[in-house]
Parts: C-alpha cells; structure tokens; sequence
C-alpha cells in the first residue's frame, strides 16, 4: 500500500479502507506493516483536521507458510473524533 491507494476514492467505502495481502514469508508482510505505519504516521502529521486510524492484523499457518496481512483504515474527519486513537497492530501465527 502506498500513498496513491491511501488517496485513490475507489479503495474507500465511506470512511473506511480495507485490503488484505497474501504472502509464505511473514517477514515481507512485516516490512509491509512498518511501511503502512510509517505513512500513515506521515500523512496524520501534515493533515490540519483529522486523521487517519490504522488497524493492522497478520494471521497465519506456519506449517504452510501461508499469511495474510488484513489492514483496515478509517478517516476521521475532525481532530476530536480522532484526538485519543491509536493505531495498532497484531500478530497471530498458529503453528
């Protein structure tokens, strides 16, 4: 995911975003999640009203190498609503 997603209309229901990507190394999905965080945390700090909030999740099967990193965003178009969130990501590998 990159910034032209994050601003494509055609990603967004309404306020909301969600993509998922499908990967055998959890270490890719990884350096996806610190990128996605990276340029949210970019995007919020130039945005003068509200704000992006992200959700990451990567689950898994470790015996088949199969993982998939679920991202959601959600736009939040005021300060308030947004002021006390924070994104968050979590990891669940069943072996």
């Amino acid at each position: 995911m990159n910034l032209a997603d994050l601003l494509d209309k055609k990603n967004w229901k309404g306020s909301l975003l969600k993509k998922e990507i499908v990967d055998s190394e959890i270490k890719y999905l990884d350096d996806k999640v610190t990128g996605i965080h990276n340029l949210i945390e970019s995007v919020n700090k130039t945005l003068s009203k509200g704000g992006f909030l992200l959700t990451t999740n990567i689950v898994g099967w470790k015996k088949t190498n199969h993982y998939i990193l679920k991202i959601k965003i959600r736009y939040y178009g005021t300060k308030k609503e947004y002021k006390h969130k924070k994104n968050s990501h979590r990891q669940k590998i069943n072996i």
